[in-house]
């Protein structure tokens, strides 16, 4: 495995000093001696000029290491465990080993990675991240609350239940080990994935339509996983886009009971009034209905009709990765102009929930 090292100020000063004293040295007749350090500083320099990735995962490890303290975290990335472009910073604890970890969550992000790229990159025109996209791996949720505690500068937060969560200011990742770790790490690594992929078009990265990043994410977050032999290996394979049974019944539940928002009401939720919508205790349910209709209509779109709108989805899709993309847009890519076609449109995906969802593999 390969380890990345943080040059202290004294190794860079020799560094930068190097060619000078070299020099001197020949001009002085001194005789040339090799220096197994500084060749390997040399070498680590000249690999960091020629792979910007390299420079920019230190920046950000020096960052988290100012931040957290320097002895807090393990930090994998670019190596046999953690694939690019992901950096995982694994908690030292006395209850993980930060290998371990890399090396599970390094599969997982890896895995997520290529199949979003499978199924959006090519219709998307995305080009590969070349940025670190860093995850923070706390050792239990004990140990989460105790750093955000002692150090409220973090920002870190936590609400009951909340099994992790993608930070949009910071870009970062942040986990901790739990039961449902595969479904978390699923839907809030698809939010971070997303918005490093969609930054080349628009520098908030992807904030238009909670009911898409949502969807998108419970889509992939509806998973099922395979463990297979590969040599020596045991590693597992995943399937994306399957039933999530919860939201499933969510939706049903709510078109049953004459509650659901309509598709006019959820596409055009702004980010602006999801927030206010999840800040207010007492509209949690169209909260769950954002959560679970959104899931929905991804499904709908992508797999009603044998593709029948398809084409439209891409359109979509499209527009709120270059945030383009509002209630109007949607409307537009769906030829939905007037009152009636909106009402349509609804009753047509509300009967493949209730008669066709359910059978989704």
């Amino acid at each position: 495995m390969k380890r990345e090292r943080t040059l202290s100020g004294a190794a860079l000063a020799a560094v930068l000093l190097l060619p000078i004293s070299a020099a001197a040295r020949q001009q002085e007749g001194a005789p040339q001696q090799d220096d197994p350090e500084l060749a390997e500083i040399e070498k680590m320099v000249r690999e960091r000029s020629e792979d910007p990735f390299k420079a920019l995962g230190q920046r950000e490890i020096e960052g988290i290491r100012k931040g957290y303290g320097e002895k807090v975290f393990t930090f994998f990335f670019d190596d046999d465990l953690v694939p690019r472009p992901y950096l995982v910073a694994a908690q030292v604890s006395r209850n993980t080993d930060p290998q371990t970890i890399a090396r599970h969550y390094g599969q997982i992000l890896g895995c997520l990675r290529e199949q979003f790229f499978l199924q959006y990159g090519a219709m998307l025109e995305l080009k590969e991240i070349t940025r670190p996209v860093v995850v923070l791996v706390f050792g239990s949720l004990d140990d989460y609350l105790e750093i955000s505690s002692a150090k409220p500068e973090l920002g870190l937060f936590y609400v009951p239940g909340l099994g992790g969560y993608f930070n949009q200011a910071t870009g970062f990742l942040y986990m901790w080990e739990q039961p449902n770790l595969w479904e978390v790490m699923f839907h809030e690594g698809t939010h971070q994935l997303v918005f490093h992929a969609s930054a080349q078009f628009s520098k908030e990265g992807m904030t238009a339509s909670p009911w898409l990043q949502e969807g998108i994410a419970e889509y992939f977050g509806g998973h099922e996983k395979e463990l297979l032999k590969e040599g020596e290996e045991w590693r597992y394979r995943f399937t994306f886009g399957g039933l999530l049974k919860g939201r499933y019944a969510s939706a049903r539940n709510a078109i049953y009971q004459q509650r659901a928002m309509s598709v006019k009401e959820l596409v055009y939720l702004d980010q602006l009034e999801f927030l206010k919508v999840r800040a207010d205790p007492t509209k949690a349910d169209q909260l769950q209905q954002v959560y679970a209709l959104g899931w929905a209509l991804v499904m709908f779109l992508n797999q009603a009709g044998e593709g029948r709108y398809a084409a439209e989805f891409r359109e979509i899709l499209n527009a709120e990765v270059r945030g383009e993309l509002d209630g109007g847009r949607f409307g537009e890519a769906l030829l939905l102009e007037e009152d009636e076609d909106w009402a349509d449109f609804d009753a047509e995906f509300r009967a493949w929930v209730m008669r066709e969802l359910g059978s989704t593999r």
